[in-house]
C-alpha cells in the first residue's frame, strides 16, 4: 500500500536525521540559547510551503515565546501560487522583508527552503548575516547540490548559512513511486523540517533551564488550565513590552534607510 510505503519512507528520513544531524541540531540549539539568554530572539522565514515550518516555531503549545516568524503572504501558495513562485525567484525582495522586520544584531534567523536555490531565501540568509544575525538553514542538501542556484551570486542556501540542518530528504521532495505516474507522490520536507526545528527548540529550552534561565514555554490554550493561561498571560505581557520596543526601533531604522 502506498500509505504504508510513505510512512516507512518518512520513518527512514527521520532516522537519517537522527543519525547524521544531531551535532548540528545541538549546535543550533546552543546558538539560539545563547541569543535568548542575552535578550535576543529567534525568527523563522520560508517561502511557499516552507513558511509552515516558520509558523511551526511560533505561538504554539510547547513553543518558545521568543520565537517569531517573518511571514510574507505574497510568498505563500494560498494567496496566488503562480505569483508566489515568481516572487521567490526575484532578487531584491529579501532586503525589504528583513529590513521591515524587528530583527536585531545577535538574533537568530532560521531560513527554510527545501531546494535552497531560489533568490529570496538565499538572499534572506545573506542579508541576515550582514545585519549581524546568526543564520541557520533548513534545507535538502542532496536536492540543492543537484540544482543550480537562481540567485545572481550562484550560491545556494546551504552555501551561505552559518549552520545547516539537512532534511535528509529525496531530490524532488516526494517519496513514493506510483504505478503509471511519471511523478512521485508524498512530500517529506514539511515533516522533516518540523522534526528539525522542534528538536532544536526542545534542546534550547533544556539548555536555558540548565543555565538557570526560565524559558518562556507556552501552555496550550485549549486545556482549560487556568494556571497555564495565567502563566501564558504573564510571559506574553513581558514579551509584548520588549517586542513593542523592537518595533519602534525597526520603524526608526527603516525611515532612516528611506532617507538615504
Amino acid at each position: 500500500m502506498a500509505a504504508t510505503t510513505y510512512i516507512q519512507a518518512v520513518r527512514s528520513m527521520i532516522d537519517r536525521i537522527e543519525e547524521t544531524q544531531m551535532n548540528n541540531i545541538l549546535e543550533a540549539a546552543r546558538i539560539v540559547a545563547d541569543s535568548v539568554q542575552n535578550g535576543g530572539m529567534l525568527f523563522g522565514f520560508g517561502t511557499g510551503h516552507s513558511h509552515m515550518i516558520a509558523e511551526e516555531m511560533m505561538s504554539r503549545a510547547g513553543g518558545l515565546i521568543q520565537a517569531q516568524g517573518i511571514l510574507e503572504t505574497e510568498l505563500m501558495v494560498h494567496i496566488n501560487e503562480t505569483q508566489a513562485t515568481y516572487l521567490e525567484r526575484l532578487p531584491g525582495l529579501a532586503h525589504v522583508y528583513l529590513t521591515n522586520s524587528p530583527v536585531e544584531e545577535g538574533d537568530v534567523l532560521v531560513v527554510i527552503s527545501n531546494s535552497g536555490r531560489n533568490a529570496v531565501p538565499v538572499e534572506m540568509a545573506m542579508e541576515g548575516k550582514k545585519m549581524g544575525l546568526h543564520v541557520i538553514a533548513v534545507t535538502n542538501v542532496a536536492h540543492s547540490k543537484g540544482t543550480p542556484s537562481r540567485h545572481p551570486s550562484g550560491k545556494r542556501l546551504f552555501e551561505v548559512a552559518d549552520l545547516v540542518l539537512d532534511t535528509c530528504g529525496e531530490p524532488g521532495d516526494a517519496l513514493v513511486s506510483i504505478e503509471g505516474s511519471p511523478a512521485k507522490a508524498g512530500p517529506g520536507s514539511t515533516i522533516a523540517g518540523a522534526v528539525l526545528v522542534d528538536s532544536m527548540m526542545v534542546e534550547v529550552m533544556e539548555l536555558l533551564a540548565k543555565r538557570g534561565v526560565t524559558p518562556g514555554i507556552l501552555h496550550s490554550s485549549n486545556n482549560d488550565d487556568k494556571a497555564g493561561a495565567l502563566e501564558n498571560a504573564r510571559v506574553a505581557s513581558d514579551f509584548a513590552r520588549k517586542f513593542s520596543e523592537r518595533q519602534v526601533r525597526m520603524q526608526l531604522r527603516t525611515r532612516e534607510g528611506l532617507a538615504d
